[in-house]
């Protein structure tokens, strides 16, 4: 739905709203302030939540990231070096679940127990890393 027409509906709501409603006797200045206060902060909320639904957010990708890194300036003296791609390893992720107890293929009972599932698989990631001219390759 456009913003327009979720506006101009919103308007004739309210309209319409305020010239079929009766006015009511609500007590006294300070009788029941808080529902007031409540009830308009709810009214708020939905609002909100209401005008933020028609938002179209199907151009973020939460699982990828991409990083440029800018190389180092070329003429100077301490930036002499080059570009590696070294591969590193990420590792999988678990969640513990619980299995409960059952029989097994042989006919026998195993007890419950809580089990590790893999949620998600490693995998190898390539990384691109600057090496300066005078650095060792230690631990790589």
């Amino acid at each position: 739905m456009k913003k327009r027409s979720l506006s101009l509906i919103v308007i004739i709501t309210a309209f319409t709203m305020l010239f079929t409603v009766n006015s009511a006797f609500a007590g006294g200045r300070h009788h029941e302030r808080w529902k007031g206060v409540a009830i308009g902060l709810g009214a708020a909320i939905i609002g909100s939540a209401i005008i933020n639904s028609s938002r179209d957010y199907s151009y973020r990708d939460s699982d990828y990231c991409e990083v440029s890194v800018p190389a180092p300036p070329r003429h100077s003296p301490q930036y002499k070096g080059h570009w590696e791609i070294r591969n590193e390893w990420v590792p999988p992720i678990h969640k513990t679940v619980w299995n409960p107890a059952h029989y097994n293929r042989r006919g026998e009972w195993v007890e419950g127990a809580w089990i590790k599932i893999e949620e998600r698989p490693g995998y190898w990631k390539e990384e691109r890393v600057w090496i300066a001219a005078g650095a060792s390759n230690r631990g790589y």
